[in-house]
């Protein structure tokens, strides 16, 4: 799932990596859909993630539909560590339409995209602690949240060519009401440094991403089923 939904993000300096702990949750197979709200609190769309284990990788998948915009991204991640391998997304319905492909090679990012004004490519460095945008939000459930939990790694846009440093920290308890039910949830604040983004992890497992506030596009979208 993406984590900036039309916001840019900027690329930041580099700092030391620090490994991340992870331990997995979900099934090797599972769906969860969302429905989506704009700032006033009206319905724009819904948006569905699957993960699908296919041998020593995750395929995490995202369809969204607002209005006449339909995006679907691909992310192929390891198994083992939840490294990026690929990153795919598609989107159609608007005047600007494209397609891209990034594919992550030891410590460099090859990105190929077809868009209106023709083919373009580019390359560009990724530090060891680098994890792929449109794994992030999937990817969080796999930490270890709790009371005091921070952490931070570099969040990797592929859509911009660029980074930012993303800095996690658990807030408090909260019990968040969504159409899916109701869930004691962490909430999790994600701060990029030119902004900030919560979102809410059921306490129990498989840790279900329950509600995301994007602060800067006042978009939300809370759980509404899962399988």
């Amino acid at each position: 799932m993406s984590l900036t939904l039309g916001m840019a993000l900027a690329a930041c300096g580099a700092e030391p990596a620090r490994p991340l702990s992870f331990s997995v949750p979900w099934p090797y197979l599972e769906q969860t859909e969302y429905v989506l709200y704009d700032k006033d609190g009206k319905e724009i769309g819904q948006t569905t993630w699957t993960i699908t284990k296919e041998g020593e990788t995750y395929i995490l998948g995202e369809k969204t539909r607002i209005g006449s915009l339909h995006d679907e991204k691909l992310v192929t991640v390891q198994a083992t560590d939840l490294k990026p391998i690929t990153s795919t997304w598609q989107r159609r319905g608007t005047p600007a339409d494209f397609s891209l492909e990034a594919e992550y090679k030891g410590d460099k990012l090859i990105v190929k995209a077809r868009t209106k004004d023709g083919d373009k490519g580019i390359t560009i460095g990724v530090p060891g602690d680098a994890y792929d945008n449109d794994e992030s939000l999937m990817m969080i459930r796999a930490l270890p949240l709790g009371e005091g939990f921070s952490t931070a790694y570099t969040n990797v846009v592929p859509v911009t060519a660029s980074s930012v440093k993303l800095k996690l920290k658990v807030l408090a308890k909260e019990t968040v009401e969504a159409p899916a039910g109701t869930f004691s949830t962490h909430k999790l604040q994600m701060d990029f440094g030119a902004g900030v983004q919560y979102a809410w992890y059921s306490v129990d497992e498989p840790y279900y991403l329950v509600k995301y506030q994007n602060v800067q596009s006042g978009v939300v979208f809370v759980l509404r089923r899962h399988s």
